[in-house]
Protein backbone atom coordinates (compact mmCIF):
# COMPACT_ATOMS: atom_id res chain seq x y z
CA UNK A 1 0.00 0.00 0.00
CA UNK A 2 1.39 3.39 -1.01
CA UNK A 3 1.94 6.22 1.43
CA UNK A 4 -0.80 8.25 -0.29
CA UNK A 5 -3.35 5.42 0.02
CA UNK A 6 -2.47 4.94 3.69
CA UNK A 7 -2.95 8.64 4.34
CA UNK A 8 -6.34 8.63 2.63
CA UNK A 9 -7.44 5.56 4.62
CA UNK A 10 -6.37 7.19 7.89
CA UNK A 11 -8.28 10.35 6.99
CA UNK A 12 -11.38 8.31 6.29
CA UNK A 13 -11.08 6.49 9.61
CA UNK A 14 -10.73 9.76 11.50
CA UNK A 15 -13.68 11.25 9.68
CA UNK A 16 -15.85 8.24 10.46
CA UNK A 17 -14.73 8.33 14.10
CA UNK A 18 -15.61 12.01 14.35
CA UNK A 19 -19.05 11.28 12.93
CA UNK A 20 -19.69 8.52 15.45
CA UNK A 21 -18.43 10.70 18.29
CA UNK A 22 -20.54 13.62 17.13
CA UNK A 23 -23.64 11.44 16.91
CA UNK A 24 -23.03 10.15 20.44
CA UNK A 25 -22.57 13.63 21.88
CA UNK A 26 -25.62 14.91 20.08
CA UNK A 27 -28.09 12.34 21.37
CA UNK A 28 -26.84 11.41 24.83
CA UNK A 29 -28.42 13.07 27.92
CA UNK A 30 -26.09 15.75 29.17
CA UNK A 31 -26.06 18.69 31.59
CA UNK A 32 -26.71 22.20 30.40
CA UNK A 33 -25.01 24.54 32.88
CA UNK A 34 -25.82 27.63 30.79
CA UNK A 35 -29.54 27.28 31.45
CA UNK A 36 -29.67 26.62 35.18
CA UNK A 37 -31.30 29.95 35.97
CA UNK A 38 -34.79 28.62 35.33
CA UNK A 39 -36.42 31.25 37.54
CA UNK A 40 -35.16 34.06 35.29
CA UNK A 41 -36.43 32.20 32.25
CA UNK A 42 -39.76 31.68 33.95
CA UNK A 43 -40.23 35.28 35.04
CA UNK A 44 -39.17 36.67 31.67
CA UNK A 45 -42.54 35.99 30.10
CA UNK A 46 -44.94 34.55 32.66
CA UNK A 47 -45.77 37.61 34.75
CA UNK A 48 -47.98 39.32 32.13
CA UNK A 49 -49.63 36.00 31.37
CA UNK A 50 -50.27 35.32 35.06
CA UNK A 51 -51.87 38.74 35.50
CA UNK A 52 -54.16 38.21 32.52
CA UNK A 53 -55.14 34.70 33.61
CA UNK A 54 -55.83 35.85 37.18
CA UNK A 55 -57.95 38.77 36.01
CA UNK A 56 -59.96 36.56 33.67
CA UNK A 57 -60.55 34.00 36.43
CA UNK A 58 -61.83 36.67 38.81
CA UNK A 59 -64.11 38.19 36.15
CA UNK A 60 -65.51 34.80 35.15
CA UNK A 61 -66.36 33.57 38.66
CA UNK A 62 -66.73 36.72 40.76
CA UNK A 63 -70.51 36.29 40.85
CA UNK A 64 -70.11 33.00 42.75
CA UNK A 65 -69.16 34.95 45.87
CA UNK A 66 -72.85 35.79 46.39
CA UNK A 67 -73.85 32.12 46.40
CA UNK A 68 -74.92 30.39 49.59
CA UNK A 69 -74.58 26.81 50.78
CA UNK A 70 -76.46 24.26 48.66
CA UNK A 71 -77.08 20.52 48.59
CA UNK A 72 -74.23 18.60 50.26
CA UNK A 73 -72.82 21.82 51.73
CA UNK A 74 -75.53 21.59 54.36
CA UNK A 75 -74.11 18.29 55.64
CA UNK A 76 -70.39 18.80 55.14
CA UNK A 77 -70.17 22.44 56.29
CA UNK A 78 -73.29 23.94 57.85
CA UNK A 79 -74.37 21.01 60.07
CA UNK A 80 -70.90 19.53 60.50
CA UNK A 81 -69.86 20.07 64.13
CA UNK A 82 -66.45 18.50 63.50
CA UNK A 83 -65.16 21.58 61.63
CA UNK A 84 -66.10 24.00 64.42
CA UNK A 85 -63.05 23.26 66.55
CA UNK A 86 -59.55 23.67 65.18
CA UNK A 87 -57.43 21.85 67.72
CA UNK A 88 -54.72 19.21 67.39
CA UNK A 89 -56.98 16.35 68.60
CA UNK A 90 -59.67 17.48 66.19
CA UNK A 91 -57.21 17.73 63.30
CA UNK A 92 -56.08 14.19 64.15
CA UNK A 93 -59.71 13.11 63.84
CA UNK A 94 -59.84 14.57 60.33
CA UNK A 95 -57.25 11.98 59.34
CA UNK A 96 -58.52 9.04 61.39
CA UNK A 97 -62.29 9.28 61.83
CA UNK A 98 -65.01 8.70 59.26
CA UNK A 99 -67.48 10.70 61.37
CA UNK A 100 -66.00 14.07 60.42
CA UNK A 101 -67.63 13.97 56.99
CA UNK A 102 -71.17 13.95 58.41
CA UNK A 103 -72.18 12.53 55.07
CA UNK A 104 -73.39 9.07 54.09
CA UNK A 105 -71.25 8.64 50.98
CA UNK A 106 -69.42 5.44 51.79
CA UNK A 107 -65.76 5.19 52.64
CA UNK A 108 -64.28 8.42 51.36
CA UNK A 109 -60.98 9.72 52.66
CA UNK A 110 -60.42 13.41 51.96
CA UNK A 111 -59.02 14.90 55.17
CA UNK A 112 -57.46 18.00 53.58
CA UNK A 113 -60.79 19.27 52.30
CA UNK A 114 -62.33 18.88 55.76
CA UNK A 115 -59.28 20.63 57.25
CA UNK A 116 -59.77 23.55 54.85
CA UNK A 117 -63.39 23.92 56.01
CA UNK A 118 -62.22 24.00 59.62
CA UNK A 119 -59.80 26.83 58.86
CA UNK A 120 -62.54 28.74 57.05
CA UNK A 121 -64.99 28.25 59.88
CA UNK A 122 -62.40 29.79 62.20
CA UNK A 123 -62.11 32.78 59.84
CA UNK A 124 -65.64 33.25 58.49
CA UNK A 125 -68.00 31.20 60.62
CA UNK A 126 -70.86 30.23 58.32
CA UNK A 127 -70.50 33.20 56.00
CA UNK A 128 -70.57 31.44 52.63
CA UNK A 129 -68.71 34.27 50.88
CA UNK A 130 -65.41 33.25 52.43
CA UNK A 131 -65.80 29.64 51.34
CA UNK A 132 -66.59 30.66 47.77
CA UNK A 133 -63.65 33.06 47.80
CA UNK A 134 -61.33 30.17 48.68
CA UNK A 135 -62.67 28.17 45.73
CA UNK A 136 -62.07 31.10 43.42
CA UNK A 137 -58.50 31.56 44.66
CA UNK A 138 -57.70 27.86 44.21
CA UNK A 139 -59.16 27.84 40.69
CA UNK A 140 -57.04 30.85 39.81
CA UNK A 141 -53.92 29.11 41.13
CA UNK A 142 -54.80 26.00 39.13
CA UNK A 143 -55.13 28.06 35.97
CA UNK A 144 -51.72 29.62 36.58
CA UNK A 145 -50.21 26.17 37.15
CA UNK A 146 -51.68 24.98 33.85
CA UNK A 147 -49.91 27.92 32.22
CA UNK A 148 -46.56 27.15 33.86
CA UNK A 149 -46.74 23.39 33.33
CA UNK A 150 -47.71 23.58 29.67
CA UNK A 151 -44.91 26.13 29.26
CA UNK A 152 -42.40 23.62 30.62
CA UNK A 153 -43.70 20.82 28.43
CA UNK A 154 -44.11 22.69 25.15
CA UNK A 155 -41.51 25.46 25.61
CA UNK A 156 -43.95 27.56 23.63
CA UNK A 157 -45.35 30.72 25.23
CA UNK A 158 -48.35 30.99 22.93
CA UNK A 159 -49.45 27.38 23.39
CA UNK A 160 -49.16 27.68 27.17
CA UNK A 161 -51.08 30.96 27.26
CA UNK A 162 -53.92 29.86 24.97
CA UNK A 163 -54.29 26.55 26.83
CA UNK A 164 -54.54 28.32 30.18
CA UNK A 165 -57.09 30.79 28.82
CA UNK A 166 -59.29 27.93 27.64
CA UNK A 167 -58.87 26.23 31.00
CA UNK A 168 -59.71 29.23 33.16
CA UNK A 169 -63.08 29.97 31.49
CA UNK A 170 -64.15 26.48 30.46
CA UNK A 171 -67.73 25.86 31.66
CA UNK A 172 -66.81 22.38 32.90
CA UNK A 173 -65.24 24.08 35.95
CA UNK A 174 -68.42 25.92 36.92
CA UNK A 175 -69.66 23.30 39.38
CA UNK A 176 -66.23 22.87 41.01
CA UNK A 177 -65.81 26.61 41.57
CA UNK A 178 -69.39 27.54 42.44
CA UNK A 179 -70.10 24.63 44.80
CA UNK A 180 -68.33 24.69 48.17
CA UNK A 181 -68.46 20.90 48.54
CA UNK A 182 -66.33 20.53 45.40
CA UNK A 183 -63.33 21.86 47.31
CA UNK A 184 -61.84 18.39 47.15
CA UNK A 185 -61.77 18.56 43.33
CA UNK A 186 -59.99 21.91 43.36
CA UNK A 187 -57.46 20.89 45.99
CA UNK A 188 -56.70 17.64 44.19
CA UNK A 189 -55.99 19.46 40.95
CA UNK A 190 -53.86 22.04 42.75
CA UNK A 191 -51.54 19.45 44.29
CA UNK A 192 -51.71 17.25 41.18
CA UNK A 193 -50.44 20.07 38.98
CA UNK A 194 -47.78 21.04 41.52
CA UNK A 195 -46.54 17.45 41.58
CA UNK A 196 -46.44 17.30 37.78
CA UNK A 197 -44.75 20.70 37.54
CA UNK A 198 -41.93 19.84 39.95
CA UNK A 199 -41.48 16.40 38.43
CA UNK A 200 -40.87 18.04 35.05
CA UNK A 201 -38.76 20.78 36.65
CA UNK A 202 -36.26 18.29 38.01
CA UNK A 203 -34.65 18.00 34.59
CA UNK A 204 -35.76 21.26 33.02
CA UNK A 205 -33.81 22.79 30.14
CA UNK A 206 -35.50 25.90 28.73
CA UNK A 207 -33.56 25.91 25.46
CA UNK A 208 -32.94 22.23 24.93
CA UNK A 209 -34.85 19.74 22.83
CA UNK A 210 -36.42 16.52 23.95
CA UNK A 211 -33.03 14.90 23.30
CA UNK A 212 -31.17 17.00 25.88
CA UNK A 213 -31.76 16.67 29.58
CA UNK A 214 -30.12 18.15 32.61
CA UNK A 215 -29.27 15.66 35.34
CA UNK A 216 -32.30 14.97 37.51
CA UNK A 217 -32.41 17.11 40.66
CA UNK A 218 -33.40 15.64 44.01
CA UNK A 219 -35.27 18.58 45.56
CA UNK A 220 -37.92 18.99 42.82
CA UNK A 221 -38.44 15.22 42.83
CA UNK A 222 -39.08 15.19 46.60
CA UNK A 223 -41.47 18.12 46.23
CA UNK A 224 -43.30 16.29 43.44
CA UNK A 225 -43.75 13.24 45.66
CA UNK A 226 -44.88 15.38 48.60
CA UNK A 227 -47.49 17.20 46.52
CA UNK A 228 -48.70 13.86 45.14
CA UNK A 229 -49.36 12.64 48.68
CA UNK A 230 -51.24 15.86 49.44
CA UNK A 231 -53.31 15.33 46.28
CA UNK A 232 -54.17 11.82 47.47
CA UNK A 233 -55.26 13.25 50.82
CA UNK A 234 -57.58 15.62 48.96
CA UNK A 235 -59.29 13.08 46.72
CA UNK A 236 -58.60 9.56 45.53
CA UNK A 237 -58.70 10.53 41.82
CA UNK A 238 -55.10 11.75 42.16
CA UNK A 239 -54.06 8.09 41.92
CA UNK A 240 -53.73 8.59 38.14
CA UNK A 241 -50.62 10.79 38.46
CA UNK A 242 -47.95 8.02 38.20
CA UNK A 243 -49.41 6.99 34.85
CA UNK A 244 -49.34 10.62 33.69
CA UNK A 245 -45.65 10.82 34.63
CA UNK A 246 -44.86 7.72 32.58
CA UNK A 247 -46.84 9.10 29.65
CA UNK A 248 -44.99 12.42 29.89
CA UNK A 249 -41.58 10.74 29.90
CA UNK A 250 -42.54 8.47 27.02
CA UNK A 251 -43.57 11.46 24.90
CA UNK A 252 -41.08 14.15 25.93
CA UNK A 253 -38.18 12.58 27.84
CA UNK A 254 -37.40 9.29 26.13
CA UNK A 255 -33.81 9.38 27.39
CA UNK A 256 -35.07 9.05 30.96
CA UNK A 257 -36.60 5.63 30.22
CA UNK A 258 -33.71 3.93 28.44
CA UNK A 259 -32.31 1.93 31.36
CA UNK A 260 -34.25 -0.36 33.71
CA UNK A 261 -33.08 1.61 36.74
CA UNK A 262 -34.66 4.77 35.29
CA UNK A 263 -38.04 3.21 36.04
CA UNK A 264 -37.26 3.14 39.75
CA UNK A 265 -38.19 6.85 39.91
CA UNK A 266 -41.85 5.84 39.52
CA UNK A 267 -41.90 3.37 42.39
CA UNK A 268 -42.36 5.92 45.24
CA UNK A 269 -45.36 7.36 43.39
CA UNK A 270 -46.96 3.97 42.91
CA UNK A 271 -46.12 3.10 46.52
CA UNK A 272 -47.86 6.24 47.78
CA UNK A 273 -50.95 5.33 45.78
CA UNK A 274 -52.05 3.02 48.58
CA UNK A 275 -53.58 5.98 50.43
CA UNK A 276 -57.01 5.92 48.77
CA UNK A 277 -57.44 2.19 49.39
CA UNK A 278 -55.57 1.68 52.63
CA UNK A 279 -56.51 4.80 54.53
CA UNK A 280 -60.25 4.13 55.06
CA UNK A 281 -59.45 0.66 56.42
CA UNK A 282 -56.61 2.05 58.53
CA UNK A 283 -58.73 4.76 60.10
CA UNK A 284 -61.42 2.22 60.94
CA UNK A 285 -58.84 0.13 62.70
CA UNK A 286 -57.58 3.14 64.66
CA UNK A 287 -61.12 3.97 65.77
CA UNK A 288 -61.90 0.37 66.71
CA UNK A 289 -64.45 -0.15 63.97
CA UNK A 290 -62.92 -3.41 62.72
Amino acid sequence: MTRKATSELTTKKVSMGDKIKGFHLKYRPQPNPDNTDWLSWLSSYTLPGILIISTLSILAFWNTLDNGFVWDDQYIVVANKAIRELSLPNIWDFFTSKDVYNFAAGDIYRPLSILSYAFEYRLYGLDSTGYHLTNLIIHTLNSILVYLTIGLISKDRLIAFVTSLLFVVHPIHTEAVAWVKERDELLTLLFFLLALYFYIRRSFNPQGSGQTLRPASTSPYILALLFYILALLSEEMAITLPFILILHDACFSVNRMRRPKDWLAYLPFFGSSGFPVGSPLWKRGVRGDL
